[in-house]
């Protein structure tokens, strides 16, 4: 389903300028303290804070939903289930990884800045599958320039993840509706692709499910 369309020299330069100008700007700010002006810092902070029940505690003592309290787990303790807990789960995980040790909040935004681009990947191609890799440029470099998205890329709850599974799920839509199979520059996908794309799409459809209800 891909279009075929020139892009010219002069616009694929702009193109790339702006994605690592972006990028390098969110990887150098990962390396800040927690920032209580700029993004969603107090989530972020309920973050740190859920991971360390469950690093001491395990996601089944914890049921796993995020503990925000101070002191032990007990019976008592603020148990946030007003969202799914992917993003603390993800988290959790790398810091069991880690040996169970606090880690610096840059090592999370490193993973979060990681799911935006993945999450900008995916949008460039959905745009260009549907509407020419011209307009995928264009598309991508105001989404990316978008002050509402670079203060949220970089966070470690819930924006990135979503941003990165929702876009993957819809760009794998393309290549189901196709009568070719999405193929690129019309050609005829293989069963391959399709399964893979069916894939992506039940695999991030999944993912911004156990994310966010308010985003699925």
């Amino acid at each position: 389903m891909q279009r075929t369309e020139e892009v010219t020299r002069s616009l694929r330069a702009l193109f790339w300028s702006v994605l690592v100008a972006v990028f390098g700007y969110l990887l150098i700010s990962a390396f800040e303290p927690l920032r209580l002006n700029w993004g969603a810092p107090w989530s972020d902070a309920n973050v740190l804070t859920a991971l360390n029940y469950s690093s001491k505690y395990g996601f089944w003592k914890t049921s796993f939903t995020d503990v925000l309290d101070v002191g032990p787990l007990t019976s008592e303790s603020y148990h946030y289930t007003h969202y799914p807990p992917f993003a603390e789960i993800f988290y959790g995980t790398i810091r069991k990884i880690a040996g169970g040790k606090p880690l610096d909040i840059t090592v999370y935004r490193l993973f979060a800045i990681g799911f935006a681009a993945i999450g900008m990947a995916a949008f460039y191609r959905y745009v260009r599958d549907v509407w020419g890799k011209g307009l995928a440029h264009w598309a991508t470099m105001l989404c990316a320039t978008n002050l509402l998205w670079i203060q949220f890329a970089d966070a470690m709850h819930q924006a990135p993840i979503l941003f990165a599974s929702g876009m993957t799920a819809l760009a794998a839509i393309p290549h189901q509706i196709s009568p070719a199979g999405g193929g690129k520059d019309g050609e005829t996908d293989s069963r391959g692709p399709r399964v893979t794309s069916r894939l992506a799409l039940i695999a991030g459809t999944y993912v911004c499910f156990l994310t966010a209800y308010d985003y699925y």
